[in-house]
């Protein structure tokens, strides 16, 4: 999806989100938090989990997008200790992968995670979760 369909899709929700990315390949964070930032959500990143630790104490999303794949701690793992958290109970979780599978949906929502958001990112896909975390706009 182009940048201008997508601005024109996430203007119509009219939703913004405080919105965390992680992910070890930097380029997806970038490109990611770029759109979404022009978007008008508020977006954080990281590119490994224990920096998405550190970035969490100071940070609290509406939505946070995972890489499940990732070294150290992936992102599975991930998602249950920021689970434990109270001051996140209200996230949506998304599992960001390259793995596209139906068993590895199901794996993903058996996992805790919301949602599961195969790579490339659909972008309407990634639009309709936003808006349904957001807040709405006045």
């Amino acid at each position: 999806m182009s940048l201008q369909r997508f601005e024109s899709c996430c203007a119509a929700s009219r939703h913004a989100c405080r919105v965390f990315l992680v992910d070890d390949d930097a380029d997806t964070v970038e490109s990611l938090a770029l759109l979404l930032g022009l978007d008008g959500h508020i977006v954080r990143t990281a590119i490994s989990a224990p920096e998405a630790l550190i970035t969490l104490e100071s940070f609290t999303p509406d939505v946070a997008f995972l890489d499940v794949n990732m070294p150290e701690i992936d992102g599975f793992t991930l998602a249950a200790q920021l689970r434990n958290r109270p001051a996140l109970g209200h996230v949506k979780f998304v599992a960001l992968t390259g793995d596209a599978s139906r068993a590895d949906r199901e794996a993903a929502l058996a996992a805790g995670f919301d949602h599961h958001l195969a790579k490339p990112v659909d972008m309407r896909a990634l639009s309709s979760i936003l808006a349904s975390a957001g807040r709405t706009l006045s």
